[in-house]
């Protein structure tokens, strides 16, 4: 399973995910939205969003990864750090970072900006 799905199932299950040395992804309440373009009137309903305090000292997360996968939490750790450092690498150099089923990263001026993949 990849690490996303590993995250969007913890997030799903808890409604907020702290993510050491990125930041938190947490779900809202969001309204009844009407699409124009296709004429759908969208029920209410949760969506993801993104606070970059990449100071979290929270092993939540560590802990799900060891007990979904055969990883020791070391393992779990190195594992979601390895993933982590990918993307600060992609947004170190002002690129746009697409996490799978998450959403989209990018900085406008030198603000990260976060917008949630719509399934």
């Amino acid at each position: 399973m990849m690490m996303t799905d590993l995250i969007l199932e913890f997030l799903r299950k808890h409604e907020e995910v702290k993510v050491p040395e990125f930041g938190r992804f947490y779900l809202k309440n969001s309204s009844a939205f009407y699409d124009e373009k296709s004429s759908v009137l969208l029920p209410p309903g949760k969506e993801i969003n993104f606070s970059s305090n990449v100071n979290l000292a929270d092993d939540a997360l560590v802990q799900f990864l060891s007990s979904k996968t055969t990883n020791s939490p070391e393992e779990a750790r190195r594992s979601l750090k390895e993933t982590t450092d990918s993307w600060k690498n992609i947004l170190d150099k002002r690129q746009e970072l697409t996490i799978h089923k998450l959403g989209d990263f990018h900085y406008l001026n030198d603000d990260l900006q976060f917008k949630e993949k719509k399934p």
